[in-house]
């Protein structure tokens, strides 16, 4: 307000009250016209917990969502709540909504996300494994593994299909990889050779 006062102390000006309908522009900008019937709507539109709200309770405070109504309901949570999956968002629901069709609406919706499908990674179970993955002597045992494919574009207008292959040694953890443009037996073959030609002589692979 001071940085103002001061800008216009600069100038020969003098105040003057003008009533709202002479001003009707600058009225409306300094008034709230938004009328409770519009907010109303604009909350029904862009609030994604306002379904829910709306929703009976039961005695134990948790929200008795219809069949017509749990659908939407989970779709919109699950978009306010960054695209959790299956397991987070059943934990987060289940205490708070009361539907018979709870767990499989939300499988389905985490199933038919769009959203998910291109951003998430698949699910492995890469923590269950069977046996010694340790080994004690440098090159003694290597293991391997193809992930992929990934989308590449070497040039303009030129999307490619690329795999990459990944040989480790199971002492050192030393990783070697090779790219390749297919899965198929030969290329494969070709590109495990050539690495292990240039750098393993193990006597067991995993």
């Amino acid at each position: 307000v001071q940085r103002w006062f001061s800008i216009l102390q600069e100038f020969n000006h003098e105040i003057q009250f003008i009533e709202g309908k002479s001003n009707q522009a600058a009225d409306c900008l300094s008034r709230d016209t938004i009328e409770k019937k519009t907010q109303s709507l604009f909350i029904k539109q862009f609030d994604p917990l306002y379904e829910l709200s709306i929703c009976d309770q039961d005695r134990n405070g948790k929200y008795k969502v219809s069949d017509a109504c749990i659908n939407k309901i989970i779709q919109n949570l699950h978009c306010f709540l960054g695209h959790p999956g299956f397991s987070s968002l059943t934990n987060t629901v289940k205490p708070i909504i009361e539907s018979k069709n709870l767990i499989a609406t939300v499988k389905k919706i985490c199933q038919d996300c769009l959203v998910c499908k291109q951003v998430k990674h698949r699910t492995t179970d890469s923590h269950i494994y069977c046996g010694d993955l340790t080994r004690n002597e440098v090159g003694e045992t290597i293991s391997t593994d193809i992930v992929g494919p990934f989308l590449i574009e070497p040039k303009p207008d030129d999307v490619r299909k690329v795999y990459i292959l990944t040989v480790t040694d199971l002492c050192s953890r030393l990783t070697k990889i090779a790219l390749t443009y297919d899965i198929t037996a030969s290329t494969i073959t070709n590109a495990f050779s050539n690495i292990l030609s240039s750098t393993f002589n193990p006597r067991s692979l995993l």
